[in-house]
């Protein structure tokens, strides 16, 4: 039940990462949040800010793999995808596993801590979620 409950989290967020709304999100979202792109690592300020000038514009999400591992107070979700997006006028596709980090804070409630983009170096199918 507390899986489903942080993937639910996590398709909210990734809508408003599609939509360029953060802020329906904000409150799942730890203030103390760190977003690891290619070449860049961003507080919670510089990726709302990323997103909403426009600077990251994620047009598809194509997920192919998915796991959820649950620890305690730390729910990692792990996923293999191909994103598009707009960056700096350009569209791009990449292939990424995509590292999700949540966490309980005091009140119970779990938050986004980090999501780190990773891309595959390697040929796509041949590359599995272990």
């Amino acid at each position: 039940v507390m899986v489903e409950v942080v993937q639910k989290l996590s398709e909210k967020i990734l809508a408003a990462i599609q939509t360029g709304n953060l802020q329906t999100v904000d409150s799942l979202i730890s203030n103390n949040a760190v977003f690891v792109h290619m070449g860049v690592c961003l507080d919670k300020k510089g990726e709302f800010e990323a997103i909403e000038k426009g600077l990251i514009a994620v047009q598809k999400i194509d997920i192919a793999e998915e796991k959820t591992i649950l620890s305690g107070a730390t729910t990692i979700i792990l996923r293999k995808l191909q994103l598009t997006a707009v960056v700096q006028g350009n569209e791009v596709t990449n292939p990424f596993v995509v590292a999700e980090t949540y966490t309980k804070d005091n009140a119970g409630n779990w938050l986004l801590m980090s999501t780190t983009y990773t891309r595959i170096a390697i040929d796509y199918d041949d590359y599995h979620i272990s």
